[in-house]
C-alpha cells in the first residue's frame, strides 16, 4: 500500500490541505474537521485504494481506512495546516525528527532521483561508446545529471519552508546565498563590520546548513512580524529577516550543519571500512524494522552528503538495495505457495513494486502477515548486505533502490567489478530470501508459529475455531443495531454489540494485543488461531483523550483468556453524551467461511461464549 500516494489523494478530494481545520487519527479512521464541506468529494474519496469508506459524522469527516490508518495519518500530517500540532504534544523528540526529515525530503525525492539515474545512466552510454566523454551531448547530459545536487540546497529550502511554515521565497533566498559566487568559488574567511567572522566554503549538496537555517529563520521571521508596524510590514519585515538570517546562517548555522554533515559522512565511511561485515549484518538484517519505524530517513542526509562529498554511497544505500530485493523475492515466494486467489493477486503485484524499490505494498500488505517470510527478508539482507559491504560495493549517485538503480552501481571510470559485485548481491538476496519462504513451514491463514500452525490444523479438522468469549458482562445486540453506521454497515467486518454492564473489559481469547489506541478506549488483539479482534469502548470517545480509560497491558503483550485489559467509567461516559456501546469486530472476517454471534437481546456474562468462527 503506497500510504504517501493515499494521503496526496485525500488532500486533494477534500479541497486541499487549506480546507483542513484540524485532523486527528482514531484507532480505524481519519479525523478531519474540514473548513468548507461542500469542497469535499465524498464519493471519489470512497474510491481511493485503501479507503474503506468516507462520510461526515459527529461533524467530523470521517475516512474510514482500518488498522493502517495510522501510517496513512504520519504521511497525511505535515500536509495538514493544523493537524501536526496536536501530534507533536505525543512524540518524542526523535520520532519528531524522523517526521520532519521525512516532510522535507518526501516532496523532492523525484528530483533528486531523476538527476541520480542520469548520474547512473551517464558512465554506462560512454562505457557502450553511445556518447563520448567530453562532447556537448555529454556536458547537456551532465547538467541533467548534476543540477539538482548542484542546487540541493534550493529544493530543501522550498520543502523545509512549507515544512516550518515560513515564507518560501524567502528560504530560497536564504538557499541562494549558501550558493552564492562569493561564497561558493572565494576562499579564507570574510569579515562583517570587521568583527564577525564568515567562513567562505562550498554548500553545494549540503543538506544540513539549509534545514537548520529555515528553522531557525521561522522562529526570526514571527518574532520580526510581531514588533513591525502593520503599515510597513510588506517592506520592512522580509528586509530585516534576510538581513538577521543571511548573515547569522553564513557564520553560524552554514558552517555548523557543514561540519555536521561531514561528521556523518566520515562516521558513515569508518564503519563501513572499519567493521564493514557487522555494520552490513545489523542494517541489512534490520532494515524491515528500520523502514517500519521511519528511522531510515534519518539517514538521508548521511546519504546525500557521502554522495556529494565522496562521490559514492558505501552504507545504508547498497544495504537498501539488497533488503528490497529480499522482501521482492519472499513476497514471490508466498505468491507460489499462498492458495487464497487475492492474496496472490497482492502478492504478485507487491513483488513487481518491490522489485522496482517500492516495498510498502509488499512489506505491509504481505511479509508482516506472515512473520517467517518477514525472518527471511532479515537473514537474507543480513548476510548479503554483510558479504557485499566487505567487499566494498558502492552506489555512485541518490536512487530508489531497486532493479532500475542498477547503473548508478557502474563506476563512472567505465570499469564493471562493482557493477558485477551488485549483481552478484541481488543473485544471493533473492535467492536467499526466496527459498528460506518457500521452504518455510507457513501457515496461510495467516499464522507464523508452532502455535499457531498446529492451532489451524486442528481448526481445520474440526471446521471451527473457538469460540471468542464475551469480554464484558452487559446486554448484546445485533451488530446492524449500533449508533455508528461504519460498524452497523460492517465495513470493518462482522461482529456484535455490547451494551456493558461494568466497567472492566477481559481478553476473549488468548493471543497478544496487536493495537491499542492511546486515548486507550479501542484495542486491537490477536488470537493463536490468527483471529483478529477490534474492541471499541463507546461511540466517539476517542475524543475525551483517555479521560475516565485504563489500561493494564501494551502493544505486544501476550495475554490470556480472562486477563484484564481495560478499565473504564462507564458513568463518565454517559454523562458526556457518548454512546456506551462496546462494539466487538472480526477485522479479518474475510479470512473465514462464516462469523455466527450468539443470539442477541439476551444478557451475557464475560468469559460466556459470544463469537463462532466456522473456518
Amino acid at each position: 500500500m503506497n500510504y504517501e500516494k493515499m494521503a496526496q489523494e485525500i488532500i486533494k478530494n477534500v479541497g486541499s490541505a487549506t480546507n483542513i481545520k484540524d485532523g486527528t487519527h482514531c484507532f480505524t479512521r481519519l479525523r478531519l474537521a474540514i473548513n468548507d464541506k461542500k469542497k469535499v468529494d465524498l464519493e471519489e474519496l470512497k474510491k481511493i485504494d485503501g479507503v474503506i469508506d468516507a462520510r461526515f459524522q459527529s461533524g467530523q469527516l470521517q475516512v474510514i481506512i482500518g488498522n493502517n490508518v495510522g501510517k496513512v495519518f504520519e504521511k497525511i500530517s505535515p500536509y495538514l495546516t493544523n493537524s501536526d500540532e496536536p501530534a507533536k504534544e505525543k512524540q518524542s523528540i526523535l520520532d519528531t525528527v524522523f517526521t520532519t526529515i521525512a516532510a522535507i525530503f518526501t516532496p523532492i525525492l523525484p528530483a533528486i532521483i531523476g538527476a541520480g539515474l542520469m548520474k547512473g545512466i551517464l558512465p554506462l552510454l560512454v562505457m557502450l561508446k553511445l556518447i563520448v566523454e567530453g562532447s556537448d551531448t555529454y556536458q547537456i547530459l551532465t547538467i541533467v545529471a548534476d543540477t539538482s545536487f548542484n542546487f540541493l540546497p534550493v529544493l530543501i529550502a522550498v520543502s523545509a519552508s512549507r515544512r516550518f511554515k515560513v515564507n518560501e521565497f524567502l528560504g530560497v533566498t536564504l538557499a541562494c546565498s549558501l550558493l552564492y559566487p562569493t561564497i561558493l568559488n572565494g576562499e579564507g574567511t570574510l569579515y562583517l563590520f570587521n568583527i564577525i567572522p564568515i567562513p567562505v566554503m562550498s554548500y553545494t549538496s549540503t543538506v544540513i546548513p539549509i534545514i537548520l537555517g529555515v528553522w531557525v529563520m521561522s522562529y526570526v521571521y514571527r518574532a520580526v512580524d510581531k514588533i513591525v508596524p502593520s503599515v510597513v510590514k510588506m517592506i520592512f519585515t522580509p528586509l530585516l529577516v534576510l538581513l538577521i538570517m543571511i548573515p547569522l546562517t553564513l557564520a553560524v548555522f552554514g558552517p555548523i550543519g557543514f561540519y555536521i554533515g561531514k561528521g556523518l559522512a566520515v562516521v558513515s565511511l569508518w564503519l563501513a571500512e572499519t567493521v564493514p561485515f557487522l555494520y552490513g549484518i545489523v542494517i541489512g538484517g534490520f532494515y524491515p524494522l528500520i523502514i517500519m519505524t521511519g528511522m531510515h530517513y534519518a539517514f538521508f542526509p548521511m546519504m546525500l552528503e557521502n554522495v556529494s562529498r565522496l562521490g559514492y554511497e558505501n552504507g545504508f544505500l547498497p544495504i537498501s538495495l539488497f533488503a528490497n530485493i529480499a522482501m521482492a523475492a519472499a513476497t514471490l515466494a508466498i505468491a507460489f505457495k499462498v492458495k487464497n486467489k487475492e492474496m496472490k493477486e497482492i502478492s504478485y503485484s507487491s513483488a513487481v513494486s518491490a522489485f522496482f524499490g517500492i516495498t510498502e505494498p509488499a512489506l505491509y500488505g504481505v511479509i508482516l502477515k506472515y512473520k517467517k517470510a518477514l525472518y527471511a527478508v532479515m537473514i537474507a539482507g543480513g548476510i548479503t548486505s554483510s558479504i557485499m559491504i566487505t567487499l566494498g560495493v558502492k552506489m555512485f549517485s541518490f536512487l530508489t533502490p531497486g532493479i532500475l538503480s542498477l547503473p548508478v552501481f557502474v563506476n563512472p571510470d567505465g570499469t564493471s567489478n562493482n557493477f558485477i559485485l551488485a549483481l552478484i548481491g541481488i543473485a544471493i538476496s533473492g535467492l536467499l530470501a526466496f527459498f528460506i519462504t518457500l521452504l518455510a513451514k507457513i501457515d496461510f491463514n495467516p499464522n507464523s508459529t508452532k502455535e499457531q500452525v498446529e492451532a489451524s490444523n486442528q481448526a481445520k479438522t474440526e471446521k471451527n475455531i473457538p469460540a471468542i468469549l464475551a469480554p464484558v458482562s452487559g446486554t448484546i445486540k445485533n451488530l446492524e443495531e449500533c449508533s455508528d453506521s461504519v460498524f452497523s454497515e460492517g465495513l470493518l467486518g462482522k461482529g456484535i454489540v455490547i451494551l456493558p454492564e461494568e466497567d472492566q473489559l477481559f481478553a476473549p481469547f488468548d493471543g497478544v494485543v496487536s493495537a491499542l489506541m492511546p486515548e486507550k478506549h479501542a484495542i486491537g488483539l490477536t488470537s493463536k488461531d490468527g483471529v483478529e479482534l477490534l474492541i471499541h469502548i463507546g461511540i466517539d470517545t476517542v475524543a475525551m483523550g483517555g479521560k475516565g480509560f485504563k489500561t493494564f497491558v501494551s502493544i505486544g503483550d501476550t495475554v490470556t483468556s480472562g486477563q484484564k485489559l481495560v478499565m473504564f467509567d462507564r458513568q463518565l461516559i454517559a454523562s458526556l453524551g457518548y454512546s456506551i456501546e462496546i462494539p466487538i469486530i472480526v477485522t479479518n472476517t474475510a479470512n473465514y467461511f462464516e462469523i455466527v454471534p450468539m443470539t442477541t437481546n439476551e444478557q451475557v456474562v464475560a468469559g460466556d461464549e459470544l463469537i463462532t468462527i466456522v473456518n
